[in-house]
Order: structure tokens, then C-alpha cells, then sequence
């Protein structure tokens, strides 16, 4: 119809969860890797026990205008150059990018491109993903390191998906900080209906509003990656940045890191987080966490969620 302007995803989530007369607002699109596990975490291997794991939650911060702007971007650069194929494969699905795909080289789509096309196709997103990037945000967690603390230190930290996104949070506080941002920030985390979803919805609804406050958070959505565009940029963040922190950590590594985060990473607006036992340490000895190790009540606080966890893990088997 003349004059009806073309659906965008990220302009209706941004009307649906802020006031209309909101001029400008910050949107954070944080990578929840908890339904796309080979993209986040390295699962145990029993035939490979010396291969690293690691946990990564990744995010990127822009105001919704260069959102906007940038999913059409990315639109048209999918549908220019993936298009084509992408049809002859899925029919009329909806068309969307996925790195763990992209990086696959018996995938359907991108499995027969030369390394030159690769390259100039990934060269765009990463430069469309740096343009419409205020900040981007990444907390890797060393899975081996974290499995070492006792269930009380567990429990206090999250698991692994809570805490990243917490780091995160964290981050992103100090950054709105020290920028004198005072406005509140919608957080778009992938949708999984997983049990780190839960927990993460759960952690957000038991905040205070003066938590809330100081990490800027104004809402919280859970939508599905196919359908928004910058958690795709943030799917990129993620898997990059774990494959560089498993790189390091494998005694045996003798790769350089790859061109591809270094194509992706801009010193300006990165603000990479890789957590190892030395961090867990620093965090776990501060005043507002170390009394509680001890406590009896907080023990059996701790002992009553893992008996609740048991009994649902017996219900899935």
C-alpha cells in the first residue's frame, strides 16, 4: 500500500516496551547462547577431557535509531549475497545468519564459497556490526576453573549463563557511568525456554529497583534470534570471542588467533571479559560475598537448591 512503511522487528519491540514519546533509547542486545550450546559453550568431549570449555555471553549497545538502520543493512546484505541459495535450500524461510553455519564447511548455504568470498561477505557484518555499535560487551568464562569452586561459591557467583550476563551488566554500568548515561537500557537476551533462561529471569525479577537502576535496566526481553538481527551481530561476537579464549587456553595450541576476530575487533567499543580462576578468586573475597560462604543458613539455602535441581534433572531423564 503507497505510504505503508516496511515491518521492522526492532522498531516494534523498541514502541512495544518503551514510552511512546521516548525520543531516543538505548537498546542492548545480549547473546544467550543457552539454546545454541556449540555456539556458546564447548561441551565435554570423553574422548578429547583436555580440550578447553568455555562459556561466553556477548552483547553489543546502540540507541534503536542505528538499530533500525542497521537491520535494514544487514537485510540487504543477506539478501544480496545469501539469498539465491538460501531459497534453493529453505524455500520461503525467513532468511537470517548464523555463525556456527557461516563457519561450518559442509554447510548447505556457504559450505562451497571460496575463501575470498567468505571474507569480503563476513568483512560487511563486521563492519556494519562496528558502525551501529555504541559498545560491545563479552564475559568468557572459563568452564574447567569455575567447576573447581565448591557448590557455595557456585551458588553465589550463578551459573555460568547468570553470571556472564551479570559481568555483563556490571560492564555496561561502569561504561554508562563513566559516559554520564543516565537513561535506562532495554536488555534483549535470545529466547531458549532453557533452564538458564529461567534462572537469569528469575535473578532480574529478585533485583531491586536500586540494582535495576544501576545497571540501567528498563525492561528485559527474550525473542528469537532469527527474527532480530543484531542478536545475529551478537551470535558473531560470541562465537569469535570463544574461539579465541579456547585458543588460549589449550596447552597444546599452536594457532595464531584468528583473522576474523582480528578483522572483527575495534579497541574503541570492545570491552572483552575473560574470567579464569584468579578472577573467581578477586570476586568471591569481597565483603559482600565472603561472609555468606560460611553462613549455615546459606548453606542450606545451597542445599536446598541442589536437591531441587536433582529432582528436575531426574524428571527430564
Amino acid at each position: 500500500m503507497l505510504g505503508e512503511r516496511e515491518y521492522d522487528p526492532v522498531r516494534h519491540l523498541s514502541n512495544a516496551l518503551f514510552p511512546f514519546d521516548q525520543k531516543e533509547r538505548v537498546m542492548v542486545m545480549v547473546m544467550d547462547y543457552t539454546g545454541y550450546f556449540d555456539e556458546s559453550e564447548n561441551t565435554f568431549d570423553k574422548t578429547r577431557p583436555d580440550l578447553p570449555r568455555v562459556y561466553t555471553i556477548a552483547g553489543c549497545v546502540g540507541l534503536d535509531s542505528q538499530w533500525i538502520k542497521f537491520q535494514k543493512k544487514w537485510k540487504a546484505v543477506l539478501h544480496r549475497d545469501v539469498l539465491p541459495r538460501w531459497r534453493e535450500v529453505y524455500g520461503d524461510k525467513p532468511i537470517f545468519f548464523h555463525m556456527t553455519d557461516f563457519d561450518n564447511p559442509h554447510s548447505k548455504i556457504y559450505g562451497d564459497w571460496p575463501a575470498k568470498k567468505k571474507v569480503t561477505f563476513l568483512s560487511q557484518l563486521h563492519g556494519l556490526m562496528a558502525t551501529y555499535s555504541l559498545r560491545r560487551f563479552v564475559t568468557c568464562t572459563n568452564l574447567a576453573d569455575y567447576e573447581e569452586l565448591s557448590d557455595e561459591e557456585q551458588y553465589a557467583l550463578g551459573d555460568p549463563h547468570l553470571f556472564g550476563a551479570v559481568n555483563c551488566f556490571k560492564r555496561i554500568r561502569e561504561w554508562a557511568d563513566s559516559q554520564k548515561l543516565h537513561d535506562g537500557l532495554l536488555y534483549v537476551f535470545e529466547k531458549s525456554g532453557s533452564i538458564y533462561e529461567k534462572e537469569l529471569r528469575k535473578a532480574i525479577g529478585r533485583m531491586t529497583d536500586e540494582q535495576k537502576e544501576a545497571y540501567r535496566i528498563t525492561k528485559v526481553a527474550f525473542v528469537d534470534k532469527r527474527e532480530m538481527s543484531p542478536l545475529q551481530a551478537a551470535d558473531i561476537l560470541a562465537f569469535e570471542t570463544r574461539k579465541e579464549m579456547c585458543r588460549q587456553l589449550a596447552p597444546t595450541n599452536t594457532r595464531k588467533t584468528r583473522q576474523s576476530i582480528r578483522n572483527m575487533y575495534v579497541p574503541s567499543i570492545d570491552e572483552w571479559t575473560f574470567v579464569d580462576r584468579k578472577h573467581f578468586r578477586e570476586i568471591l573475597a569481597r565483603p559482600s560475598i565472603k561472609p555468606h560462604l560460611d553462613d549455615p543458613d546459606f548453606k542450606a539455602e545451597v542445599m536446598k537448591a541442589k536437591q531441587k535441581e536433582s529432582r528436575r534433572s531426574a524428571k527430564r531423564k
